[in-house]
């Protein structure tokens, strides 16, 4: 196998990155990379499920709050200019696909982080307390409080960008347990909606991948 090509492709320092001791030949590094592709893979489902469902969960509370079924179509007041230049440049993105800028639309192309920022301190009067029954009905009362949940997803959205940027994960302290805390969050947002999403199979498969560790 031509190992150099491998590192001109993937870079050096990233192959290297996965040598855990000085005399591992470059086949058990490689297997390491491939393995932790296959990491990342299982994971795949369970972000996708958690960022379709947070989306219009959220949307869908809004529009309710608000009594409103295009509050994107104005950048709310209220939004930080973070907040703004995300709606402004997923509305950009859709009027140079040629698409009509819609609610759905406008909904589908803000990001992961878009969403994750409306649960931070600054919104709380005006998102949290007002909503929260509305965003997390399968999370209880007694734990429903933005700190919480707050908490949790700016855990899995740094874990996410680990993903999606195309880093180690085989690293990450307790995959398991990360794979558990991603449902246990698209359970918040929908219990009877979870379960049909995320099978028990797609947590089987980590295991089975966990299992399959290069030496």
């Amino acid at each position: 196998m031509d190992f150099n090509a491998i590192k001109r492709a993937i870079s050096a320092s990233r192959f290297e990155s996965y040598r855990l001791d000085p005399t591992d030949s470059n086949a058990l590094i490689f297997a390491r990379y491939q393995w932790n592709i296959g990491l990342s893979e299982s994971f795949y489902l369970p972000l996708k499920m958690l960022e379709v469902t947070m989306r219009n969960r959220f949307n869908a509370a809004f529009i309710a709050n608000f009594n409103n079924t295009d509050w994107l179509a104005n950048v709310p007041p209220w939004f930080d200019e973070s907040g703004k230049e995300s709606v402004e440049k997923a509305r950009k993105s859709i009027a140079e696909r040629g698409k009509a800028v819609t609610q759905d639309r406008l909904v589908q192309d803000l990001r992961f982080g878009f969403w994750t920022s409306l649960l931070n301190r600054r919104h709380e009067d005006r998102v949290f307390r007002p909503m929260a029954a509305r965003l997390f009905p399968g999370l209880h009362p007694t734990l429903r409080t933005r700190n919480t949940v707050s908490a949790r997803f700016e855990y899995i959205r740094k874990f996410r960008n680990r993903i999606f940027h195309y880093n180690r994960i085989c690293n990450w302290p307790e995959l398991p347990d990360t794979f558990e805390q991603i449902t246990e969050a698209v359970k918040w947002l929908d219990p009877v909606a979870m379960p049909l999403l995320i099978p028990a199979s797609a947590k089987q498969r980590l295991n089975d991948i966990l299992t399959a560790r290069p030496v």
